[in-house]
């Protein structure tokens, strides 16, 4: 009789083990080169624009989703950007780009550069996007309608990384004319990091500006010195070195 009971239970508990595994969905993976190909789909229907993929990084434990680097057909590697692709709950495979900073970068840049050709006369400068709400809002929409760099440049929390020469930097305050430029960009309520890097004479030709370079290009070898201050949201000035 116990024996009877005890094989109706483990049936029952079998019965219900099996209904519930029917009703999980099973998570579609993607292999890399689906991945791929889903990313180029993505990023053509978003911005009407073929693109050129250069690396792969799968997820790991150090980062928890696939980064891909492309660059526009029609432009060059120095407008390469980060693509970001994560599996949601439910499965599905979400992408995000930085295409927008690409996009953004010559306007920002334009508007930067009036601030900084008041000190320096010969120097080289590379903006990349932070999080903003600029990134917030255009970073995984599936259309870019209606973006306007020109109207997005208040909305765009970047840092702006400017170069320039040992020779060139001799009399001029490094942190003083960091904190001018600082200042302007709060009178015309432009968030983000501002850098000024001093680079070796001999080295300041060789410095390649790019995602894959921006930060060789500050090692040992190559700078002096640098310094650098963030402008909040808040639209003010902290000092970027103690985490203010």
């Amino acid at each position: 009789m116990i024996e009877r009971y005890f094989i109706v239970a483990l049936s029952i508990i079998i019965l219900i083990g099996v209904g519930g595994c029917m009703d999980k969905k099973e998570t579609k993976k993607y292999s890399n080169a689906e991945k791929k190909e889903m990313v180029l789909t993505y990023l053509r229907d978003k911005y009407g624009e073929e693109f050129e993929g250069v690396s792969y990084e799968p997820a790991s434990l150090m980062q928890g989703h696939d980064q891909f680097y492309l660059y526009p057909k029609n432009g060059t590697r120095e407008e390469m950007f980060p693509v970001s692709g994560s599996y949601n709950k439910d499965g599905t495979y979400e992408i995000g780009d930085g295409y927008l900073g690409v996009k953004i970068r010559p306007e920002y840049e334009k508007v930067m550069r009036t601030f900084i050709d008041e000190f320096y006369k010969e120097y080289k400068i590379y903006t990349r996007i932070r999080n903003s709400d600029l990134k917030m809002r255009w970073y995984n929409t599936k259309i870019i309608d209606g973006f306007d760099p020109k109207q997005e440049i208040t909305n765009a929390d970047m840092v702006t990384h400017i170069y320039v020469k040992e020779s060139t930097a001799k009399g001029v305050n490094l942190e003083d004319t960091v904190e001018k430029i600082a200042l302007k960009m709060v009178e015309n309520k432009i968030v983000g990091k501002i850098n000024i890097n001093v680079i070796k004479d001999n080295k300041f030709d060789l410095i390649k500006l790019d995602i894959e370079n921006y930060k060789s290009a500050t090692s040992s070898e190559n700078l002096v010195k640098s310094y650098t201050l963030r402008i909040n949201e808040d639209l003010q000035i902290k000092d970027y070195r103690e985490g203010k």
